[in-house]
């Protein structure tokens, strides 16, 4: 058989009778237990690396724990090193902002990695981020550590990354005046391409 163009026409194929196979090739997380961390004198995080806030009865300190697999599939890795389950820094920076958040401060105004995060190929580890007291501008430091869950009390603590926290920024501190100045998206003489 020839095609329109003078060569040879394919081989027809049957397409199948339905539109889509409905079959699902996502991961599901595992569902992961809650405890009740109140019966140990904690405060529940509802946060998938935290699970726990505790605030020192002197200083205001806040202590966030929590505790991180390379078998979770919603584990932040960083893709980089294929056959390494290394944490990526923007993790860092997520735990930073929660731990401000809970703590009253909405701003990662700095935060140094200082150490990578390589999490056990079969385990966890355990995290901790420590918030400390405000100074007089309410800026707080922050401090994230971490260690092997079947290390044991015995083992130190890793420091991986250490910031500053701070308030939000009013529109005095930033120069601007009010909503005329600030930036508007879309501009108002935009318009929509097709």
């Amino acid at each position: 058989m020839l095609n329109a163009a003078g060569g040879r026409a394919g081989r027809r194929v049957a397409l199948p009778t339905y539109p889509f196979q409905r079959s699902r090739y996502w991961l599901s997380a595992p569902v992961q237990k809650r405890e009740d961390v109140g019966a140990a004198g904690l405060d529940a995080v509802a946060h998938p690396m935290l699970r726990a806030v505790v605030e020192r009865a002197e200083g205001h300190e806040l202590l966030l724990t929590g505790r991180l697999s390379a078998q979770d599939p919603a584990a932040p890795l960083d893709r980089t090193f294929p056959d390494t389950p290394l944490v990526s820094a923007s993790a860092f920076a997520e735990l930073a902002l929660q731990a401000g958040l809970i703590a009253g401060v909405e701003r990662v105004e700095r935060l140094t990695v200082c150490a990578p995060l390589v999490l056990p190929d079969d385990g966890a580890v355990q995290l901790q981020v420590v918030v400390g007291q405000a100074d007089e501008a309410g800026r707080r430091a922050v401090e994230l550590h971490a260690r092997p869950e079947d290390a044991g009390r015995s083992a130190g603590w890793t420091r991986h990354a250490h910031g500053t926290l701070a308030p939000a920024t009013d529109s005095a501190e930033t120069g601007l005046d009010g909503p005329e100045q600030q930036e508007i998206w879309p501009p108002r003489d935009a318009t929509p391409s097709p």
